[in-house]
C-alpha cells in the first residue's frame, strides 16, 4: 500500500531529526531513532490536518484560551499516515499578540491505553509532578522537568523531557532534537526518493513499533513493571514483577562442591554468590574484597572478579582493587577495565559527584558556560550562560531573565550575574526602572535589572557599563527647544543617529535652521536644505507634530513643525499647475488664477495638482459687477518669514505679512458675456427678440411687445428695432397682424395671406401651413370664404395657377376650423310629385354660383344663373 503522506503546505513546516532516551537506574537502557514530524499553524491549517488530525486537538482558539495568549498557535506533531496517529507527547507553541513565544502546552498520550493529560509550561525550562501513567516502566513518584527551544528564532527545533525520582534519581532523559527541512517539499518521503521513504516513511508507525520493542528489551533486562493505578490522578503505582533466577547446572558429590559453588547449610551445593568466588575442593565461598565485584553468580577464581561500573581495575605486585574513576572519566565495569573511560572531547563530569558514580558516559556533561550540540560541547554565545553541569542543548539567555538589551561580556558565561553588559541601542535599567545613565555600580544600591531602548536623544554604543564610551550618551539636546539635534526615537547606537528633526535642517555643526515658508521637510536625517513645496505662491505652515520623549520614555514637551508636504497649501482662489524648472525637472507652481478661471474656496493642504477650472463656456470673471465676495483680497506668501516667537504650544502664531491681489474662488463669480443669458447654470446666447448687456448672472430679457431683434446675441433695448413675427406697424405703433394677415418679422407691416387662405386668430406669424421656428404658432392655414381643397395650400394661388374657388353646387363657408378645408355640398331635398306608370317622383338637383360662400348661395338647377 502506497504511503498517505501530506503535500507542502504553507501552513505546515515539516522538520527532521533524532529522538534519544537515556535510562540510568534500575537498568540502563537507551536509544535513538530517526523521526520526521510537521509544525503546523492551526490559523491557516493545511488539508489534510483539518480531514485527518485536527478533530484530535486543541483548535487555536481553545489552545489560547487554556495558555491565557492572544497570538499565533503552532503545533508539534506527527502527521497522520493511512488513516493512523502516534503522537506520545504533542507540543503547542503559543505566541502572544507582539509575535513573542509566551507559553507551550504539552500534549501527553499514554500507550496503549489512549488515556491523555495536557498542561502549560515555560519553554526556557519548567516542572511537572507526574499526572499520567506513561510508562508501565515508570511509577507515579516522578516529576517531569520540560524545556523547549521557539522554532520561530532559527532552523532548529528541541524538546526535552527530564524525569527526576525521589529515590532514583536523574533517571531518565529524552530529548527530541529537530532541523527545519531546507526543501519542504523534498522532505517528504516520496518526493525525497527512495532514501528518504525507507528512514521516514510511516512514521507514526513506526513510533508504536519502537515502544513495543523498547518495552520487550526492558522486561528482557529486569526492569519493574508498574502497574496502571485506577485513576489517572497523581498516586505512587506499586512494582508487581518478580525476577526469576536461572537455575543451577552443578553436580552434588559426597564430599566437595565443584568450583562454582559451595555447600549451604542443608548440604546442596548451589551457586556461588555474586562478588564472591568459589573455587570448589571445599573451599567454600571467598569474597572479592577491595571493591571487587563479580559480573553474575557462579565465580571459580579471583580472576572472576572485576571492577564494579563507576572503577578501574588496578592490579599491582601484591593486589588488586577497584579504585573509583576520577573527573571526567567513567567506567561500565565488570570487565577488569585497567583504566577508565575519558569524557569525550569537551565534556567533563560533576567535581561534586560521589566516588564510584562515572558508571556511563551519561555523566559526561557540558560544563558550566557550556552547552550541548548533538555530540559535541560549545561555548554558550555572547548573550547566554550556563550555571550549572548538566545535558543540556541550549543555555539560558540574558533576554529569558531580564529583557532583550542585556548582554554578556564574552562567550561562555557561567553565571547570570554575567549579564551585566549592555547590548547595542539598548541602556540598562535598574531594580527601580531608572536608566543607568552614568558607570555602574556608582550608586552602591544600583543593580542590573533589565534594559530598555536607549532613549531619545541619547545614544548606546552598549558594552560595558563601567567604561564611559559604552555609557548612555546625550546628543547636544535640550528637550525643551525644538531646534537642536534629536534622535528619531528610541534605540540609537552612536553619535550618527543625532540628527536634525522634521521640520528643521542641519547647518553648521550642531545648528539647525528651521524651514521657511513654502518649504518643509520630513526626515529625520542631516540634510542641510528644505524641500520646496514648489514654484510661485505656495506658503507652508507648522502643522505636523513630534514629540519629545524624557530618559524614562515619558512625553515631556510637543511641537509643531514644517514636517511634510501636507505642510504646504495654496490659498482661495489658487491654482496649482504641473510646470517645468530651468532644468526641466517637474514642480507645481502654486498660482493666482486668471481671469475667466476660478480657484479653489478654501486653504488646500499637500502639494497636489489643482489646476484652476475654467468658468463655464460663455461666461467670463474679472469684471466690475463680478460679486467681491467671491474674489480673494489677499494671501500669505512665501517672502513672509515667519513669526520670531517661541515654537511651544502657546506660543504658535501665524505669518503676519499679506500681499494685496485677485483671484475667484467660486463659480459663481463667472458672469455671462454680452448677448448671453444664464439659463440652469450655463451661459446660452440670446435668441431674437431678446437681449442681455451681460457681466451677470440674469437670463436675456425680451423686447417690449411686438418688438424684436435682427440677430441673436444682441446687448440691449436699443437692438429691439425690428418688428416681431405676428406683428406689424399701425401707425408708429406696434400691433397684431389682423386676421388674413401675417408677418414673419420681414417686414414693418402685415401682410395678406395667400389669395383663397385666411387665418384663424390674429397675430399670424407666417404664410405657410408648416411651423417655421417662430415662437407664435400661428400661419395662413385656412381656406377663405369661397375657396376649397383637401388642404389649406390648395386654397392659396400660386405665382402661375389661380386659387380654387367652390364649384358649382359647393360653397365655403368662412365658419371652416383646422383641417376643414373642402367646400360644403349645396343643400337638396326638395321633391317633386308626377302621375306616371312606373315613377311619380322626381327631385331637382341644387346649384350655386363659383366662389359660393354660404349655403344661401344655392338654388334649384333650373334657376341657377351662372356669373
Amino acid at each position: 500500500m502506497q504511503q498517505q503522506t501530506p503535500a507542502a503546505h504553507p501552513g505546515a513546516t515539516f522538520y527532521e531529526g533524532k529522538v534519544t532516551h537515556v535510562r540510568r537506574r534500575p537498568v540502563e537502557n537507551s536509544f535513538e531513532y530517526p523521526v520526521r514530524m510537521a509544525l503546523v499553524d492551526l490559523q491557516q491549517q493545511p488539508p489534510w490536518f483539518q480531514q485527518h488530525q485536527a478533530a484530535d486537538h486543541m483548535s487555536a482558539e481553545q489552545a489560547q484560551k487554556f495558555a491565557g495568549t492572544d497570538g499565533k498557535v503552532l503545533l508539534l506533531s506527527n502527521p497522520v499516515v493511512a488513516g493512523y496517529a502516534q503522537n506520545p507527547i504533542s507540543v503547542y507553541f503559543c505566541y502572544d499578540a507582539a509575535g513573542k513565544l509566551a507559553k507551550a502546552i504539552s500534549e501527553v498520550t499514554n500507550t496503549p491505553w489512549g488515556d491523555r493529560v495536557t498542561f502549560l509550561f515555560n519553554t526556557d525550562g519548567d516542572v511537572s509532578p507526574k499526572a499520567l501513567h506513561v510508562s508501565p516502566f515508570m511509577d507515579m513518584q516522578n516529576t517531569w522537568h520540560l524545556k523547549a527551544t521557539d522554532p520561530a528564532k532559527g532552523p532548529g527545533l528541541s524538546v526535552s523531557v527530564l524525569v527526576r525520582h525521589p529515590t532514583l534519581g536523574a533517571y531518565f532523559d529524552a530529548h527530541l532534537l529537530l532541523q527545519r527541512c531546507p526543501e519542504q517539499q523534498q522532505c517528504l518521503p516520496e518526493q525525497g526518493g527512495l532514501a528518504s521513504l525507507l528512514r521516514f516513511g510511516f512514521m507514526p508507525q513506526r513510533v508504536a513499533f519502537w515502544i513495543y520493542w523498547q518495552a520487550v528489551r526492558l522486561i528482557a533486562k529486569g526492569c519493574p513493571i508498574h502497574a496502571k493505578p485506577a485513576s489517572s490522578s497523581f498516586r505512587p503505582a506499586v512494582s508487581s514483577s518478580s525476577k526469576v533466577q536461572p537455575s543451577g547446572l552443578g553436580v552434588k558429590t559426597a564430599c566437595t562442591c565443584v568450583a562454582g559453588k559451595y555447600r549451604t547449610s542443608n548440604g546442596d551445593c548451589t551457586d556461588c554468590p555474586k562478588n564472591f568466588y568459589c573455587p570448589g575442593n571445599g573451599a567454600g565461598k571467598v569474597v572479592c574484597g577491595n571493591g571487587l565485584i563479580t559480573a553474575k553468580r557462579g565465580a571459580v577464581s579471583k580472576n572472576n572478579c572485576v571492577n564494579p561500573p563507576g572503577y578501574k581495575y588496578v592490579k599491582t605486585a601484591t593486589t588488586v582493587k577497584a579504585e573509583a574513576c576520577g573527573n571526567n572519566t567513567y567506567s561500565l565495569g565488570l570487565k577488569q577495565q585497567p583504566t577508565c573511560n575519558p569524557c569525550p572531547p569537551g565534556f567533563v563530569t560533576d567535581p561534586d559527584n560521589n566516588a564510584g558514580t562515572h558508571t556511563s558516559a551519561a555523566v559526561c556533561l557540558a560544563a558550566p558556560g557550556m552547552y550541548m550540540l548533538g555530540d559535541t560541547v560549545v561555548p554558550c554565545p555572547k548573550g547566554e550562560f550556563s550555571d550549572s553541569f548538566g545535558r543540556n542543548t541550549a543555555c539560558t539567555s540574558c533576554e529569558s531573565l531580564f529583557g532583550q538589551g542585556v548582554t554578556t561580556a564574552t562567550t561562555n558565561s557561567t553565571s547570570k550575574d554575567q549579564c551585566s553588559w549592555s547590548e547595542t541601542g539598548f541602556a540598562l535599567v535598574d531594580d527601580k526602572g531608572k536608566v543607568i545613565l552614568g558607570a555602574l555600580g556608582t550608586n552602591p544600591a544600583q543593580v542590573v535589572a533589565g534594559a530598555r531602548p536607549c532613549p531619545q536623544s541619547y545614544y548606546c554604543p552598549g558594552g560595558d557599563p563601567a567604561v564611559a564610551a559604552s555609557q548612555p550618551t546625550k546628543c547636544d539636546t535640550d528637550l525643551a527647544i525644538v531646534g537642536r539635534l534629536w534622535t528619531e526615537g528610541e534605540g540609537a547606537t552612536s553619535d550618527e543617529d543625532c540628527v536634525a528633526p522634521p521640520g528643521w535642517a542641519r547647518s553648521t555643526g550642531t545648528t539647525v535652521v528651521e524651514c521657511a515658508s513654502g518649504t518643509y521637510k520630513s526626515t529625520w536625517d542631516n540634510t542641510a536644505a528644505c524641500t520646496s513645496c514648489g514654484s510661485g505662491v505656495w506658503v507652508s505652515n507648522r502643522r505636523s507634530w513630534i514629540t519629545a520623549t524624557d530618559a524614562y520614555s515619558q512625553p515631556t514637551k510637543q511641537f509643531k513643525v514644517r514636517g511634510s508636504s501636507e505642510s504646504c497649501y495654496i490659498q482661495p482662489g489658487m491654482g496649482a499647475t504641473v510646470s517645468h524648472d530651468a532644468d526641466g525637472n517637474v514642480e507645481l507652481k502654486a498660482m493666482v488664477c486668471p481671469a475667466n478661471y476660478f480657484g479653489i474656496t478654501a486653504n488646500k493642504w499637500g502639494v497636489v495638482a489643482t489646476p484652476c477650472q475654467a468658468c463655464p463656456a460663455n461666461s467670463r470673471t474679472g469684471f466690475n459687477s463680478a460679486p467681491a465676495q467671491y474674489k480673494a483680497a489677499s494671501y500669505y506668501t512665501t517672502a513672509d518669514d515667519m513669526d520670531t516667537a517661541p515654537n511651544t504650544l502657546s506660543g504658535l502664531t501665524e505669518p503676519t505679512e499679506k500681499l494685496t491681489r485677485d483671484g475667484y474662488y467660486n463659480v459663481t463669480a463667472c458672469y455671462t458675456k454680452p448677448g448671453y443669458g444664464y439659463y440652469s447654470g450655463a451661459a446660452s446666447i440670446c435668441p431674437k427678440g431678446y437681449y442681455n448687456a451681460g457681466d451677470n448672472r440674469e437670463p436675456c430679457t425680451r423686447c417690449p411687445n411686438g418688438k424684436s431683434t435682427f440677430f441673436e446675441g444682441s446687448t440691449s433695448l436699443a437692438d429691439c428695432m425690428a418688428y416681431a413675427a405676428g406683428y406689424g406697424k399701425v401707425g408708429s405703433a406696434a400691433a397684431l397682424c389682423y386676421t388674413g394677415t401675417y408677418n414673419d418679422g420681414s417686414s414693418e407691416v402685415c401682410l395678406p395671406c395667400p389669395l383663397g387662405t385666411t387665418t384663424d386668430v390674429t397675430g399670424a406669424t407666417s404664410n405657410a401651413n408648416t411651423l417655421s421656428g417662430n415662437p407664435v404658432d400661428t400661419f395662413c392655414k385656412l381656406c377663405a370664404p369661397g375657396y376649397g381643397g383637401s388642404s389649406a395650400t390648395e386654397c392659396a394661388t400660386g405665382a402661375t395657377t389661380a386659387a380654387k374657388l367652390c364649384q358649382d353646387g359647393y360653397y365655403g363657408s368662412p365658419s371652416r376650423t383646422g383641417s376643414d378645408t373642402a367646400c360644403a355640398t349645396c343643400p337638396t331635398g326638395r321633391r317633386f310629385t308626377y302621375t306616371y306608370t312606373t315613377d311619380d317622383v322626381y327631385l331637382p338637383g341644387a346649384t350655386s354660383r363659383y366662389g359660393a360662400n354660404s349655403a344661401d348661395d344655392c338654388i334649384a338647377a333650373a334657376l341657377r344663373s351662372r356669373p
